[in-house]
């Protein structure tokens, strides 16, 4: 119910008590999982819900402890509303992996609503720190998302080399603002979730994500290599690779993709202190509600109380002080002053109701 969603959200940002106690819960099931099914059968992404149930998902992955829950502690044997593959036992953190970045690759089918991508790579980061034991289907999902994002990059990239579009300086950077600019930063946060995912105390389980990059590592690192922007991150990475590949391709075994796996992880156990190291200080997303929210909010919680038809009739002073109700012709001039309204909603909704601290 979208009243709930909104609800979720006033809760969880406006009552620090009920917060602590949401993450003192250790059936966080019971929230996620909802959200995490509506955003993944939600056709239309520019729908209010998805933006309050994104916002409620980086609130949530803001504290670490909660991250480390949905990863080590929570876990389905099935997940009877994903068609597109079969998922089971996954851990709710490889879950909201997987559900938040198909959403960001059918946003940029859809209609490319850069704040989208901002939330639901906000969650991602968020929880990439603590993120272990990355169900194969997650490791898929991200590298994916790195290569789909790659390609965008050099698309543009090429572009504004042809001279269709300035935005480009002499070492590789992108101009604040432009389009390069901006896919640029969505790569960035694409490749931080990947260093911060492999940091030394999660090595070794998140395996099937060694393998994923290894395998498409062509298509998702090798391209960014011409831009100086990400070097701090993909030389590291590429460097870590190199070393992986050398390490298993000694090794006697069947091509297997379970037997490739199986000696990435021995490999890492015993030779992770020789392995470069893909270290960076991980970003941390926080969001903060702006101050015009309520141009936001007011009509988008109308738009829920009437559509709920919570309010029965509506009450107005006559001239006199006595207590008149709507006649019909009053009732249908209000339905059109509602969708007027809901229109200014929608023109609102881009820039959303809030913003992120980082």
């Amino acid at each position: 119910q979208e009243w709930a969603i909104v609800a979720l959200y006033s809760l969880l940002y406006h009552n620090k008590t009920y917060k602590q106690f949401v993450f003192a819960k250790s059936d966080v099931d019971t929230i996620v999982v909802p959200l995490l099914q509506m955003l993944y059968l939600q056709s239309d992404l520019q729908a209010n819900k998805v933006y309050m149930a994104l916002v409620i998902l980086v609130i949530l992955t803001e504290d670490p402890s909660f991250s480390h829950t949905l990863h080590t502690r929570l876990m389905m044997e099935k997940v009877p509303w994903f068609a597109h593959r079969s998922l089971s036992d996954i851990s709710l953190g490889s879950l909201s992996t997987v559900v938040l970045v198909r959403t960001v690759k059918k946003n940029m089918v859809q209609g490319r609503e850069l704040h989208l991508v901002t939330n639901c790579l906000g969650a991602l980061v968020n929880m990439a720190p603590n993120a272990a034991q990355l169900h194969p289907a997650a490791a898929q999902q991200i590298t994916e998302l790195v290569a789909l994002l790659t390609r965008r990059f050099v698309r543009v990239l090429k572009t504004v080399s042809e001279g269709k579009e300035g935005g480009v300086d002499n070492d590789g950077g992108c101009d604040e603002g432009t389009e390069l600019g901006m896919v640029a930063d969505v790569v960035r946060l694409s490749l931080e979730i990947v260093a911060s995912t492999l940091n030394e105390k999660a090595l070794a389980g998140n395996k099937h994500l060694i393998y994923s990059l290894l395998y498409q590592r062509n298509a998702a690192l090798t391209p960014l290599l011409q831009s100086k922007r990400f070097d701090d991150i993909v030389v590291p990475l590429n460097a870590f690779l190199d070393a992986i590949e050398a390490g298993i391709s000694g090794e006697e075994s069947d091509s297997g993709v379970e037997a490739t796996v199986k000696l990435i992880e021995g490999l890492v156990l015993h030779s992770q202190t020789t392995l470069p190291s893909i270290s960076i200080s991980p970003a941390k997303f926080q969001y903060e509600e702006q101050e015009s929210s309520e141009s936001f909010f007011i009509p988008y919680l109308w738009d829920i109380i009437l559509s709920l038809d919570a309010i029965p009739f509506l009450v107005t002073k006559e001239e006199d002080g006595a207590e008149g109700v709507y006649s019909n012709e009053n009732r249908d001039a209000l339905d059109a002053k509602q969708a007027a309204v809901t229109t200014t909603a929608e023109n609102v909704y881009e820039g959303g109701a809030g913003s992120y601290a980082m």
